[in-house]
């Protein structure tokens, strides 16, 4: 598994009149800590400011079929106190399959925060990608193997237990009649 982190991606955001916003597309690609089979290359391409909401656009090159969990904070250059994780988000975000490009995340920050935030043109996004598993995940198939090892194993040491009370294990039930009718 691989954290990755986008850093300096920053966007001039001013909430408050929404007027006139210039920002610069970087593009930070980040490998993966284990090996290379895990390398993700991500970058933010487009963001979009609306009256009540945010809209990040951003390109994630991995296997299409891993999972991954993205998630994204908003933060101030000039204050490092200033830390907000969003809660409400919608889109390509939290756990699934993101992997591909045009992929969306929706901030309704005037649900988040009312009254807006001052007005600045430090403000930035840090997005932290986290590959989950490959091919849906994977993970439920490791309890399943661990079921049924504990279900074989229990099986098996009841069967190869026997009797071990010095009987033998025809004595405890009667034969049956020698009667012919």
């Amino acid at each position: 598994m691989s954290i990755l982190t986008f850093l300096r991606i920053q966007r001039p955001i001013a909430f408050l009149l929404l007027v006139s916003f210039s920002f610069s597309i970087g593009s930070v690609p980040v490998g993966a800590a284990t090996h290379a089979a895990d390398d993700i290359t991500a970058r933010i391409t487009d963001v979009q400011y609306e009256d009540e909401r945010v809209v990040i656009t951003y390109d994630l090159i991995g296997a299409p079929k891993d999972v991954y969990e993205v998630k994204i904070v908003f933060l101030k250059k000039s204050d490092p106190a200033f830390r907000v994780i969003p809660e409400t988000i919608s889109g390509n975000v939290g756990r699934g399959e993101f992997a591909g490009s045009g992929r969306t995340i929706i901030w309704e920050f005037r649900k988040d925060n009312p009254s807006g935030f001052p007005i600045a043109d430090d403000y930035y996004f840090q997005m932290t990608i986290k590959r989950i598993g490959g091919e849906g995940g994977g993970f439920p198939w490791l309890w399943v193997g661990i079921g049924a090892a504990a279900v074989g194993g229990g099986a098996a040491a009841v069967i190869l237990s026997g009797n071990r009370s010095g009987g033998g294990t025809t004595g405890d039930l009667p034969a049956p009649p020698n009667v012919r009718p």
